[in-house]
């Protein structure tokens, strides 16, 4: 009996010590993780970004109506940029309007009502800009028609001296300055006219079965903003594949390419059903086609 004492006093002891040598070895460790530990570094793109991508207008003759575009700098660098109005011909929307080639009495041109202010634009990082757009149609009956423009927001930058090493009698330099430029689509569509003369006037498969060309046609006098899909049908399982829609503008008096990028389908027969919605109420444009993937 008088050594139970003892046992029991000598057991908190050991265990004492043991968790005490425990306690120091998770602290060198955790001392150690602490030193050499590296933060996550933020891998979050960072640029210059714009919005709207279009703006769009209905207004009858004789009324004004002011929209904003908005600029985000997420960059380092202050960035400035110059804004201006320009027209492009309804058939260059497929190609670069910026370059199109626009007579001055050009009718569907709406840069002579349209202003953008203001022209020059500073934007501090990590800030946003605004600029005004305002689009003011004259009264008269002659100006109740569709036009369109472009609108134009391009980077300055300064151009430092180039210097030429070893400069000669036929020494040639060329310097090239990187900048950033976007384009805003701009639309004015009078709520008097009928934008629902769209039709589908060609659909047909590529040769290698990767994707589908809708031909859209305008015979309207108001401009038409179409969604575009096809749905895919394997005749076999019965299994329906929805290709994701997109968007097109169609100008009145012109026609455009539609694509859409088919996915990778196992062998089979298929049909595709092609869509072109224009917003009518009362019907689509529809075409199909079948075909064989080996």
């Amino acid at each position: 009996m008088s050594n139970d004492p003892k046992t029991h006093s000598m057991k908190p002891n050991l265990l004492f010590v043991i968790l005490t040598l425990i306690g120091l070895m998770i602290s060198e460790t955790t001392i150690a993780q602490e030193k050499t530990f590296e933060p996550l570094k933020d891998t979050v793109p960072r640029g210059v970004s714009i919005s709207p991508p279009t703006i769009r207008f209905s207004l009858k003759p004789g009324t004004s109506q002011s929209k904003q575009i908005k600029i985000s700098n997420d960059t380092d660098l202050p960035r400035t940029f110059q804004v201006k109005v320009q027209d492009y011909l309804a058939s260059d929307i497929n190609r670069s309007a910026e370059n199109s080639k626009v007579p001055d009495d050009y009718k569907y041109g709406l840069k002579k009502w349209l202003y953008a202010t203001p022209s020059l634009i500073t934007i501090q990082p990590g800030e946003k800009g605004f600029i005004n757009v305002l689009l003011d149609i004259p009264p008269g009956d002659e100006f109740a028609h569709a036009a369109w423009s472009l609108i134009v927001v391009d980077e300055v930058k300064e151009r430092k001296e180039l210097n030429v090493p070893n400069q000669g009698s036929n020494a040639m330099g060329m310097g090239i300055v990187p900048s950033m430029g976007f384009g805003i689509f701009v639309y004015q569509n009078p709520p008097n006219l009928a934008n629902n003369q769209v039709s589908m006037t060609g659909y047909s498969l590529s040769s290698d079965k990767k994707n589908i060309s809708m031909k859209a046609s305008n015979t309207g006098d108001g401009i038409g903003f179409c969604t575009y899909y096809v749905e895919l049908l394997n005749m076999a399982t019965g299994e329906t594949i929805k290709v994701p829609a997109k968007t097109a503008t169609i100008l009145p008096g012109s026609t455009r390419l539609l694509e859409l990028d088919l996915p990778p389908l196992p062998p089979g027969s298929y049909n595709a059903l092609g869509v072109l919605d224009f917003g009518s109420k009362e019907y689509v444009e529809t075409a199909e086609l079948d075909f064989t993937v080996q």
